[in-house]
């Protein structure tokens, strides 16, 4: 079984319920290199792209900005914990469709 987990949902004794399961791997993904901007514009750019309802089209500009900030703090925190616990992390900063399909791809021809 294959868990992708996004940051706002990772708590370490989760990663080590799921760490600790037969057959399980754990993925974890973030933006750990983008600056606070860059974030920014992703997700607006996102709100525009999917035709659901993006909770983030409620903020404002500001409001946006901080959930950047705890972001990209969070992203970082993550990657450290992966690459110390031996998880696996992807790094979604640029290129996230590509990452997340190339993810996909190996996840499908086990790989991972």
């Amino acid at each position: 079984m294959y868990y992708i987990l996004e940051g706002v949902d990772i708590s370490d004794e989760l990663l080590e319920y799921f760490h600790n399961q037969p057959y399980t791997t754990i993925i974890c993904l973030g933006k750990p290199q983008l600056t606070r901007e860059e974030y920014f514009t992703q997700v607006r750019y996102y709100e525009q792209r999917y035709l659901y309802g993006e909770w983030t089209k409620r903020l404002t500009d500001e409001e946006l900005y901080a959930y950047c900030d705890y972001w990209i703090n969070e992203a970082k925190q993550i990657k450290k914990m992966c690459e110390e616990k031996g998880y696996l992390f992807f790094d979604t900063s640029f290129n996230q469709e590509k990452v997340i399909k190339g993810i996909f791809k190996k996840i499908k021809n086990k790989k991972i």
